[in-house]
């Protein structure tokens, strides 16, 4: 059995790694809501399910600072308007066709800055999610491209006709034209056709999560096209319903 520690984690929010201010925890917690439903003449408490999902995304103890993390995760906080957001997270390490969890929808942010006589001030972050939550695999680990590329083809064992989903978030892109990045599915390994192409990337940080419906094929990878010189950051995952 794979064991992993502290240093296999990511955790990219809109195309920012928030890992830069060091926090200590990270965690995510999917809840199937329930109603209380006991009723007269019951001697044991009852609930019933809703339907209904809550989702939560906590970061704790990263240190605070006032560089663009700060001012995001603030602004979020401060908004009372609903707001859109891609996040990604893995625990395994990243490495193409590990595991992932990607969140996408509104979601609010509770932000707390703690400081305390003696040490750093801390800050953490608590995100509640009102959309989608996926476990899905890496086919793009975060790293640099500078030239074109294709991934390592990932065998996810068997075809579907339920559709999916990807994700991708950019979090530095310098020098370049652009850059587009597209996921790709074969039945064979060898014969490919696009299956998401995301939005062409000219600046960063950037993140998208686009869905798609209908056969997806067993082998899928990740594909960089990049124009011009220069660099560009991006983590490509998917999900496969």
């Amino acid at each position: 059995m794979a064991k992993f520690g502290s240093s296999s984690v990511f955790y990219l929010v809109d195309g920012r790694s928030l890992l830069g201010s060091k926090p200590k925890g990270l965690s995510y917690k999917i809840k199937a809501e329930h109603e209380e439903a006991t009723g007269l003449g019951d001697t044991i408490l009852h609930s019933l399910p809703t339907g209904i999902q809550s989702v939560d995304l906590v970061q704790t103890g990263a240190f605070f600072d006032t560089t663009n993390t700060h001012t995001y995760l603030s602004d979020v906080a401060d908004s009372p308007q609903e707001t859109l957001a891609v996040a990604c997270c893995g625990f395994g390490g990243n490495t193409i066709e590990l595991p992932f969890v990607g969140f996408g929808g509104v979601f609010k942010a509770e932000y707390d800055v703690i400081s305390q006589v003696g040490n750093l001030t801390k800050a953490n972050t608590k995100y509640g999610f009102n959309g989608s939550v996926e476990q899905g695999v890496i086919l793009y680990p975060l790293a640099a491209a500078t030239i074109d590329a294709n991934s390592t083809t990932v065998d996810q064992s068997a075809g579907t006709t339920a559709g999916g989903a990807g994700y991708v978030q950019c979090t530095a892109f310098s020098g370049l034209t652009n850059v587009i990045y597209t996921i790709e599915h074969s039945t064979d390994g060898a014969s490919w056709s696009t299956l998401i192409t995301f939005s062409t990337i000219t600046s960063a940080p950037t993140a998208e999560l686009v869905a798609v419906s209908g056969t997806v094929n067993r082998y899928v990878r990740a594909v960089v096209n990049v124009t011009g010189t220069g660099s560009a950051t991006a983590f490509v995952g998917f999900k496969r319903n």
